[in-house]
């Protein structure tokens, strides 16, 4: 493969390849300078970078924390700006605060540069707050591709909150289309066949419900992958 092609993407590993005596620029000039870039080049990105991802560059890179070699190690991957860049484990032994402020600045990679950003990750709840395709494998074979979107709105159950929810309840059990899941003393969560009823809120009105709050519930990308993992087994 030549050196264009390799070009095309970068790589960051869970573990990987930053030399601990070396300062944040001496690390990314070493490994820029072997990809082909130009010293001056290499200044002007590096500096827009560690701008980008607020990144202290006083230490060298062996007293970095976690959060720190990872900002380094994406800022390394994304100096020649890849059209793809790969992620392994991205938000392994990242503090919550690292986790988010590193999902918000992907992102924005995303949006602004147009590097398209393939993860390889086990942390179901991170990936759906940043993922817009998920892609599930299992024992080497895909068994889902689909959009988060279309995975977190797969579900048809709902909860009303409101002032009486047994009267709710008994008004529920006699719509055909819908059934009531469970509920206390301030909600009701049902279900609807979406065949049947298409505007579940409309038909709560019309039955003389005084609402105090209504909204589908979400399905979660771990709800997915437990359904998913199950159905792959059995298969």
């Amino acid at each position: 493969m030549s050196q264009k092609s390799r070009n095309r993407f970068g790589i960051v590993f869970d573990e990987g390849g930053l030399y601990g005596e070396m300062s944040a620029w001496e690390n990314v000039l070493f490994f820029a300078r072997l990809r082909g870039m130009q010293k001056e080049k290499i200044a002007a990105r590096y500096n827009e970078l560690v701008q980008h991802f607020e990144l202290k560059t006083s230490l060298k890179v062996g007293r970095f924390s976690k959060g720190m070699k990872q900002k380094l190690m994406i800022i390394r991957e994304l100096l020649h700006e890849p059209e793809l860049l790969i992620l392994d484990e991205p938000f392994n032994g990242l503090d919550p605060d690292s986790k988010i402020f590193l999902r918000d600045k992907l992102s924005e990679i995303c949006s602004k540069q147009g590097t398209s950003i393939l993860i390889s990750s086990h942390d179901l709840f991170d990936l759906e707050k940043i993922a817009d395709q998920v892609i599930m494998i299992h024992q080497g074979r895909i068994v889902a591709d689909q959009a988060l979107q279309a995975i977190t709105g797969m579900t048809q159950r709902y909860v009303v909150t409101c002032d009486n929810p047994q009267l709710v309840v008994s008004i529920l059990q006699d719509i055909d289309g819908m059934t009531v899941v469970s509920h206390d003393e301030q909600s009701v969560t049902f279900m609807v066949e979406s065949e049947v009823i298409k505007q579940p809120l409309q038909i709560l009105l019309q039955h003389g419900i005084e609402i105090q709050e209504f909204f589908k519930e979400k399905s979660s990308l771990e709800d997915f992958y437990r359904t998913t993992k199950q159905a792959a087994v059995q298969n």
